[in-house]
């Protein structure tokens, strides 16, 4: 599933890699609605490549507000993956009872 949403995520984000990105007029971070448009664009391949075939329960994009990006030319972005559960043990209680 990592493989698959690290792959995923890398050819969603390539696109952004050397282009005109929108910032704020001060600090030179990404505006918001720039980040909103790029966790979108990101987090709907993830859902369609994970969450809809049942390869995860959901998926989640962050792109980083706080990064002067004019500065460090880099976008930081975080994507997290919420796996399904897969029990290894299972406890019971069973027992006699006088009322249920």
């Amino acid at each position: 599933v990592m493989d698959l949403a690290c792959g995923v995520a890398y050819r969603a984000l390539v696109p952004f890699l050397n282009d005109t990105l929108r910032v704020n007029t001060s600090g030179g971070t990404v505006s918001d609605a720039q980040a909103a448009a790029i966790e979108n664009t990101v987090n709907a391949k993830l859902a369609s490549a994970l969450v809809g075939p049942g390869a995860a329960v959901a998926t989640s994009v962050v792109v980083d507000r706080t990064n002067d990006v004019l500065a460090t030319k880099t976008l930081r972005v975080t994507v997290r993956v919420l796996p399904f559960a897969y029990p290894a043990f299972i406890t019971l209680d069973i027992g006699f009872t006088a009322n249920i």
